[in-house]
């Protein structure tokens, strides 16, 4: 799938993106850990195609939350045997390929210029990112260190006109209150980029 789209001609390809994305959408909820990056990548390249203008609101609403879902499941950081103090050495963290995989599936469901898809994408992910923003703990700093990461998608996705009304109204006091505890450099990296985009936009 991943070499059929990312080698194929758009023109080709467009009939068959909806329904291609539609089925991989449930499918990255029951697949397996083994083969969920794969099925992570095959949807980012889908949604390429054409750079997104056959995206309906509906099936990009679908497919943020399903990506939402899968990363809400994956990025809590499983405790190492024996492991009893909450920090960093004593997690298995998530695989960065695989945040990295997420962020680009959100920045292509939101750079589809077709309309509506923007502002649903924004709609749908925003609040959650937010707010886990705001509630994750200072020992488990890499929960807010990637939502940063997916809240950034979401501004490097944004159209030309900016990000909308209300977006840094609701990240704004959240992602401050964090930055006023975290000590840990991938959350402090990731607000000097959204930083950045927010300044580029």
């Amino acid at each position: 799938m991943y070499s059929f789209c990312q080698g194929g001609e758009d023109s080709a390809l467009v009939p068959f993106a909806p329904r291609i994305a539609q089925d991989l959408g449930p499918l990255i909820l029951v697949t397996s850990e083994d083969t969920l990056s794969l099925v992570l990548e095959a949807l980012s390249v889908v949604l390429e195609v054409d750079q997104g203008q056959w995206l309906t609101p509906e099936l990009a609403g679908s497919l943020v939350n399903a990506a939402l879902e899968v990363w809400n499941k994956n990025n809590k950081g499983e405790p190492r045997s024996g492991s009893t103090v909450a920090t960093l050495a004593d997690h298995d963290l998530p695989d960065p390929i695989f945040i990295s995989i997420l962020t680009d599936i959100i920045t292509n469901l939101a750079s589809s210029r077709t309309p509506g898809i923007y502002e649903t994408v924004v709609k749908q992910a925003l609040p959650l990112l937010s707010n886990t923003i705001s509630v994750s703990k200072k020992e488990e700093s890499w929960i807010a260190a990637s939502a940063i990461d997916l809240v950034g998608s979401l501004v490097k996705g944004a159209p030309d006109s900016g990000l909308g009304d209300g977006f840094f109204n609701l990240l704004g006091p959240n992602l401050f209150s964090c930055l006023t505890t975290a000590e840990d450099r991938d959350v402090l990296q990731a607000s000097v980029i959204l930083g950045f985009f927010r300044l580029m936009s």
